[in-house]
């Protein structure tokens, strides 16, 4: 059973252990820390009133919350089906082309 492409695994390989890993838990998220949620202007989907709260550069009411969501689904870009990461589209649109290609299953 092959669980991870050969080209990862000799970079695993090469680069070794970092100084200063996560340990202890069985994943990390980015945007559980403050300073990233800022940095990537990232609001999260529980805040009331989200959409009102996000300024995008469009007219378009109905895709405000996309703004946030593509940090999200960029974040875990790695975890995607490689043809459907690779023919996303970076900017407008992206959130409707992960609804399409998420209802095709």
């Amino acid at each position: 059973m092959k669980l991870v492409e050969q080209e990862l695994a000799n970079r695993m390989d090469t680069v070794g252990h970092p100084k200063r890993a996560v340990s202890g838990i069985a994943w990390y998220n980015v945007l559980a820390n403050p300073n990233y949620t800022t940095a990537f202007n990232y609001i999260e989907c529980n805040v009331p009133d989200r959409s009102n709260l996000i300024v995008d550069d469009d007219a378009d009411e109905g895709n405000d919350n996309e703004q946030s969501d593509t940090v999200q689904v960029s974040l875990n870009l790695g975890v995607l089906n490689k043809e459907i990461a690779l023919g996303m589209p970076f900017g407008k649109g992206m959130m409707s082309y992960m609804d399409y290609h998420t209802k095709q299953k």
